[in-house]
């Protein structure tokens, strides 16, 4: 037990009268718990400035400030790569005959991909069941059944107004330590106005060289040199046939998510048919009060109560003295009415 004399190798010893026996003293090592972070991006690893004897109790420490990035703290092994003996914190292990290196363990964390649409107004945005680890490679999605009236598709972005980073369709990314979202990219369309003269005999329709984007406002131009022999201009429409939406000169239109086309729109004028006596001596010419637009049918009137001193009735003529077009009793006159002598 130690109480009896001590002596140290190569030390002298006087005999006395008996047997002796020599006793083998042992003193217990100093052994060291030492903790390590293992690939720890952040934080210092624990410190245990105790020493331990051969059977002592060691209490496992918790991970301190450890940290790294995209990965959880899953506790402690005697091997970096896990494969020996593991503890979790507050875990009791004795001590053996061996300084003990505890290396921090490391979960990867999961993470998700998300696709937004950003302002779509018709399908779906992607989906990306995957989870993923720090490092892994994520392949972009399509737009899939994404639309946006009056938008094309242009990419994804981190950011919805497009001042992150950009990813075309198929590119890859190396994940991060965060969820990831990609937030659909919108180029509006480009769409133009032209003008039609809709029947027009002469002149020339008003261009616009402009280009315009849904939403945009136009302002209706005038019909220019426009004429249509007959008609007076009146204005526009988005259908030849005026059953679209009217504009006038001047006025404003939103743009939609088309081309749009502006037919001129014309309205007939009203022309009178007037006889004249032409040198007649009595009675009354005769009137029409009819009002005729371009194309209808006049029908001749007779002479009357007219009469003229010396003179038979011979029918009217479009000139006084009979140059122009002659027209009988109840024949008919058509194109643009005009006065009969």
């Amino acid at each position: 037990d130690g109480n009896g004399t001590s002596y140290g190798v190569a030390s002298s010893m006087t005999v006395n009268a008996s047997d002796i026996t020599l006793y083998a003293q042992w003193t217990a090592n100093d052994y060291i718990v030492t903790y390590t972070g293992n690939g720890s991006t952040g934080g210092t690893a624990p410190t245990d400035a105790g020493t331990y004897n051969i059977g002592d109790t060691v209490t496992i420490k918790s991970a301190g400030s450890l940290v790294k990035t995209g990965y959880t703290f899953s506790g402690w092994n005697t091997a970096a790569d896990g494969s020996g003996t593991s503890y979790a914190v507050a875990d009791s292990e004795t001590m053996g005959a061996n300084n003990m290196t505890l290396y921090a363990q490391w979960t990867a964390n999961d993470y998700s991909v998300t696709y937004a649409g950003n302002g779509s107004t018709g399908g779906t945005a992607p989906t990306d069941a995957g989870t993923y680890n720090i490092g892994d490679n994520v392949t972009i999605k399509s737009a899939g059944s994404l639309v946006k009236t009056g938008y094309t598709f242009s990419g994804w972005n981190t950011a919805a107004d497009g001042s992150g980073t950009s990813y075309a369709v198929a590119d890859s990314e190396t994940m991060g330590a965060n969820n990831m979202t990609f937030y659909a990219q919108w180029t509006a369309n480009d769409y133009s106005v032209t003008y039609a003269g809709n029947g027009s005999t002469g002149g020339t329709a008003p261009t616009d060289a402009g280009t315009y984007n849904i939403g945009d406002t136009v302002t209706i131009k005038s019909a220019g040199s426009l004429v249509k022999t007959g008609y007076t201009f009146n204005g526009w429409n988005t259908a030849a046939d005026g059953s679209g939406t009217s504009y006038g000169v001047a006025s404003s239109m939103t743009v939609n998510a088309s081309d749009i086309t502006l037919y001129a729109q014309w309205t007939a004028n009203d022309y009178s048919v007037t006889y004249a006596g032409n040198g007649s001596t009595g009675g009354t010419a005769p009137t029409d009060a009819g009002t005729y637009n371009i194309g209808d049918t006049v029908t001749i009137k007779s002479a009357g109560s007219l009469v003229k001193t010396g003179y038979t009735f011979n029918g009217w003529n479009t000139a006084a003295d009979g140059s122009g077009t002659s027209y009988g009793v109840a024949s008919s006159m058509s194109g643009q009415p005009m006065t009969t002598a």
